[in-house]
């Protein structure tokens, strides 16, 4: 539960009810429906990701800065990604890396997230109208994240026939 609702603040299975005493209602207020349970399987089912509230809140005010840096973290060679909710390691390589920041930056949160993404879209829209964050910018080069490749092996050595 915590980190459905850490990733997707306020998830679809959850409905806060305020019963007038704030202490009480930050403890007592969550209730989830059932199907939390099949919504955690899901989400945790899915690949190599960009937590939602990052998708849908942060990266699209900063699209070019995090692409730089998602493209210098992709030119690492590496096996594992250590995510900081979830099981960990996850096997993932820079391939697996750039095609989860490539998604992040490129599509919009329902699309990956289906309907536990729209309080996260009410918060974009609100701060928007409020002019609390900075306004979403596209991207500047939407093109795929570089990423590092192995270089091919070395060619066998020849082999050289002596004729005596």
């Amino acid at each position: 539960k915590t980190v459905l609702f850490g990733l997707l603040f306020n998830p679809a299975t959850v409905e806060f009810q305020f019963s007038g005493n704030i202490l009480k209602d930050l403890l007592d207020g969550f209730k989830w429906d059932p199907t939390w349970v099949k919504a955690f399987d899901q989400l945790c089912a899915k690949p190599l990701f960009v937590p939602p509230i990052l998708q849908v809140l942060a990266f699209p005010r900063r699209r070019d800065e995090v692409k730089r840096w998602a493209e210098g973290v992709a030119a690492w060679d590496f096996e594992r990604v250590i995510p900081a909710h979830l099981d960990a390691p996850i096997a993932a390589g820079p391939r697996e890396f750039a095609a989860a920041m490539d998604a992040a930056l490129n599509t919009d949160g329902f699309s990956v997230f289906g309907p536990d993404i729209e309080s996260l879209e009410v918060i974009e829209k609100l701060s928007r109208d409020l002019k609390s964050l900075e306004e979403p910018t596209p991207l500047s080069n939407p093109s795929p994240i570089k990423y590092y490749q192995p270089p091919p092996p070395p060619p066998p050595p020849a082999v050289v026939e002596e004729f005596l």
